[in-house]
């Protein structure tokens, strides 16, 4: 598995991308709404790495009541694979909890994305790069 990126949350995502340009970030596209998931979503870069800044836009987000007991800061590493249920067995057996099922994901052009927190580690997103999704 090969990290993605790393996601943040903010309350201003536009506030977030301007103190990281300051930090020598680059926007890598426009910022997304994603209603579906009660989120805005926008990507920068630095030296190789990618960093995802969600900002919660709806009370029915799970990003909501996550800002609302943690504030602003990195929350999860999303991590690439050929395809979400290859895995999904070994993770369930090492403990972590399914909790966002695999979905398209409007951010990465409809390609599925998982997310499962483990106590020891915190949360990680699947990101599926290929293979025949189920």
């Amino acid at each position: 598995m090969k990290i993605n990126h790393i996601g943040y949350l903010v309350k201003d995502i536009d506030k977030a991308i301007e103190q990281h340009r300051m930090l020598g970030y680059f926007l890598d596209r426009d910022v997304v709404c994603d209603e579906a998931r009660g989120v805005k979503l926008g990507f920068m870069s630095k030296e190789g790495y990618t960093l995802e800044f969600v900002e919660p836009i709806s009370e029915s987000s799970v990003a909501w009541n996550l800002f609302k007991r943690k504030g602003a800061g990195p929350y999860h590493i999303c991590y690439e694979i050929d395809k979400i249920g290859d895995i999904e067995e070994e993770l369930v057996s090492r403990g972590f909890v399914l909790i966002n099922p695999p979905a398209p994901a409007l951010a990465f052009g409809g390609r599925r994305v998982a997310f499962y927190t483990h106590r020891e580690i915190g949360t990680i997103e699947l990101l599926e790069t290929g293979g025949d999704n189920e």
